[in-house]
């Protein structure tokens, strides 16, 4: 799935890529910001962002801020990327794997957090994961390489929308007050992982993946001024 593009215009398409997602995040966080200062404050409801910002300060005193670092910036990126945008070029090697890492990723949401995975979870995992590798030396698995562009389109956008609403479940409270919150959140991520999915498909894997650990790390200024400034 993947076209070969010249260097410049893998460049040009990350700027036009940068430019547009900032532009809608701005925006987003304008709108969820206001909403706050609107009717959560005066309403005394705590706000998803604010919830999130103490389950973040919870894992930081659990784990420590350089294994949090870690976790957000890099490895739950790599994660991801793998399980929603890996087999997005529809090769039999990358379908696998990107079927393997997405059940992972399912795995650690059914048990609350992939820290919580009991040992009993990892053992069936790894059984998976060689019944996975059998079939993948023994059959030729190479069905989804035939399909038409409008079936992989549509494949993409599941992706595409599976990647935004799996982040919903960062949040417990889903009072209706909330829900306008949580519309314009999702429409972030929406943008988020469109924009990833074009980088991805278009340039290659490693530049969606880049794309997504610069967010994160953007994202994590409370963690590192935590780390580099000893800022609670």
């Amino acid at each position: 799935m993947t076209t070969r593009i010249s260097n410049n215009d893998k460049i040009y398409l990350l700027i036009k890529c940068i430019a547009f997602y900032f532009l809608i995040s701005y925006c987003c966080r304008f709108l969820m910001f206001a909403f706050e200062q609107q009717v959560l404050i005066p309403n005394k409801i705590i706000s998803p962002s604010e919830s999130l910002n103490i389950y973040m300060a919870g894992l930081k005193n659990k784990l420590g801020p350089i294994l949090l670092l870690f976790l957000v910036i890099s490895f739950q990126p790599l994660l991801e990327e793998v399980s929603f945008r890996l087999g997005l070029s529809f090769k039999k090697r990358d379908i696998v794997i990107s079927i393997y890492t997405l059940m992972f990723f399912g795995l650690g949401i059914l048990n609350g957090g992939i820290l919580k995975i009991s040992l009993s979870g990892f053992i069936i995992y790894g059984g998976i994961g060689i019944l996975l590798f059998f079939l993948y030396k023994k059959h030729k698995l190479q069905f989804l390489s035939n399909i038409d562009k409008k079936t992989k389109d549509i494949i993409i956008a599941i992706y595409i929308v599976s990647f935004s609403f799996i982040h919903i479940f960062n949040f417990k409270d889903f009072s209706l007050i909330l829900f306008p919150w949580y519309g314009i959140y999702l429409f972030n991520l929406l943008t988020l992982s469109f924009v990833i999915t074009r980088l991805r498909i278009k340039n290659g894997f490693l530049w969606g993946y880049s794309f997504h650990v610069v967010n994160n790390l953007l994202g994590s200024t409370k963690i590192l001024a935590s780390v580099f400034f000893f800022l609670n």
